[in-house]
């Protein structure tokens, strides 16, 4: 997977380190000197030092053929406008601003939504405000009883990533055994990838 990353801040140097963790493929644009620096002592990755809302540079970084687009500067209308020109350049990636001014967000009338929807702009596929990811993220580890990757399938469903550890009552303990597993599916994580237990 090909993903083009605007902005080495914090946020955008952890993404990037995790998706070439999991072997991604990551260009990213940064067009602060020092924090190109600090990128380039703590990631393997291509990194240019260039401003990101400009198409050569994006063309550059190769979002063309990238998978994701992710717009991380420190300026909600930068990666806005960054998102929008990648999508001009031809670019098929999913493109993802982050956008922290909350007025880009409105409750839909009528809806009886409670969770405000992003306003939507051109050429910006997903956009994320990280006190509403934060909070939603909250709501669902109260509303699960647990901290950990909880996904919403919908219907009062949801998946939950957790792990057994080494001397947790379910360590050991076959799944035929765990009580009220009717909801359950479970699989261990191997060398060779997920497998599905027996039993």
């Amino acid at each position: 997977m090909k993903t083009v990353v605007a902005g080495a801040g914090f946020t955008g140097i952890q993404l990037a380190k995790a998706l070439v963790a999991e072997g991604g493929e990551v260009s990213l644009v940064e067009s602060d000197p020092a924090k190109v620096a600090i990128a380039r002592d703590s990631l393997d990755c291509d990194i240019a030092e260039a401003e990101c809302n400009d198409p050569e540079t994006l063309r550059a970084a190769g979002v063309a053929k990238a998978d994701a687009f992710v717009a991380l500067t420190g300026d909600d209308e930068t990666n806005i406008v960054a998102c929008s020109l990648a999508a001009a350049t031809g670019s098929k990636a999913l493109r993802i601003a982050r956008v922290r001014n909350y007025s880009y967000y409105s409750l839909p009338a009528d809806s009886g939504a409670t969770v405000p929807a992003p306003v939507r702009f051109p050429g910006v596929d997903v956009m994320l405000n990280p006190d509403v990811e934060a909070a939603a993220a909250l709501a669902r580890a109260v509303e699960h009883g647990a901290v950990g990757n909880v996904t919403d399938l919908g219907g009062g469903h949801a998946m939950v990533a957790l792990e057994v550890a080494h001397g947790s009552p379910l360590d050991g303990v076959a799944l035929r055994d765990v009580p009220d597993r009717k909801h359950l599916l479970a699989w261990a994580e191997t060398s060779a990838g997920p497998v599905l237990p027996r039993g």
